[in-house]
């Protein structure tokens, strides 16, 4: 049995079987576009994505070179992981029913493209379709463009401008384009406070015309002080996304620290329809009550690795971000 770090747990079974997988996918080599970001499954990302998550890297990609990629390896973290866990789901889907996924949290729908890119190679004639939420208007732009830009029509899939939380009352919502890492607002933002009372009174004429606060709130990034917008936008539970859907292949979590709430709330249904779940976890006892929530439930737990943390195990080190929980429904089998 491998060694790995004691707080967390790879399955062997899930590396061995992502490196064969990985094995199939002939990594890009050639020219990446101007004004484009491409990976080694040759998926084109326009760098207006990327310009306040990684400043270096819109600067490198602002013109077009030639690139030689490799496939992702243990020392790459979550991507590794995810490329793992989509890769699995991938292999399992079979016709008629085809490949099914969901992705919640879209910011640009770079897992659904993903997995997109890698049917292509290895199940090219496997149907699919794809359901992404996302909670910014303008990142569901960015959805539809990335799909297009990467042969997929983007009106044969579902792209829902919502945030995911259980029920569906209008909530909150930082909205700042290019800005990953917003979540649903429990309470009223900070700003709010410190309105004068004429101030209020214009943000509340605000929401009844806009549903938009109308208050700049500014704040630090990566990409340097950025300012984002409070308005309030529509929700969607896991049961409006999963019932008209008799079975699910794969769901992507990664939803900012409402994974919890979300999660514990739609776990039957999810258990009834979806063969695997993998999660980006948000705090480390949001991912602790998660992973706990699975094995109670009877969930195989393939990987859980805390989040923010470094990581030494047989098949290299890495480090962490989001915490990372890979899980199959053995209800549904594997």
């Amino acid at each position: 049995m491998p060694t790995v770090s004691s707080d967390c747990f790879i399955d062997p079974v899930f590396v061995d079987q992502t490196e064969k997988h990985l094995a199939r996918l002939t990594p890009f080599r050639g020219t990446s576009p101007e004004g484009f970001k491409t990976n080694f499954l040759g998926i084109q990302c326009d760098i207006e994505f990327i310009q306040m998550l990684n400043p270096k890297a819109y600067e490198l990609e602002k013109h077009a070179r030639e690139i030689v990629t490799h496939h992702p390896r243990i020392e790459s973290g979550e991507l590794y992981f995810e490329c793992g866990s989509l890769l699995a789901a991938i292999h399992e889907s079979a016709e008629p029913r085809g490949f099914q996924m969901v992705e919640l949290g879209g910011g640009w729908g770079a897992r659904a493209v993903t997995a997109h890119a890698m049917l292509k190679q290895i199940k090219p004639h496997v149907r699919e379709f794809y359901i992404v939420v996302e909670a910014m208007r303008e990142h569901c732009g960015w959805i539809r463009k990335h799909m297009l830009d990467n042969g997929i029509d983007a009106n044969r899939h579902s792209i829902v401008h919502a945030a995911i939380w259980v029920d569906n009352q209008p909530k909150l919502f930082p909205d700042c384009a290019g800005i990953l890492g917003q979540s649903v607002s429990y309470d009223a933002p900070d700003c709010v406070a410190d309105l004068t009372p004429q101030e209020a009174k214009e943000s509340l004429l605000n929401i009844v015309r806009t549903g938009e606060l109308g208050i700049v709130d500014p704040f630090e990034s990566r990409g340097g002080r950025q300012s984002r917008k409070w308005s309030f936008v529509s929700t969607v539970t896991l049961r409006d996304i999963l019932l008209p859907i008799e079975q699910m292949d794969y769901i992507d979590i990664d939803i900012q620290g409402a994974e919890q709430r979300v999660i514990l709330d739609g776990i039957d249904l999810l258990e009834e329809r979806v063969k695997r779940l993998h999660v980006g976890t948000h705090g480390e006892e949001i991912h602790a009550k998660l992973t706990e929530l699975f094995e109670t439930r009877g969930w195989q737990v393939l990987v859980q690795i805390p989040p923010h943390g470094e990581y030494s195990s047989e098949w290299g080190d890495f480090s962490t971000s989001d915490g990372i929980l890979s899980v199959v429904n053995r209800r549904l089998g594997q």
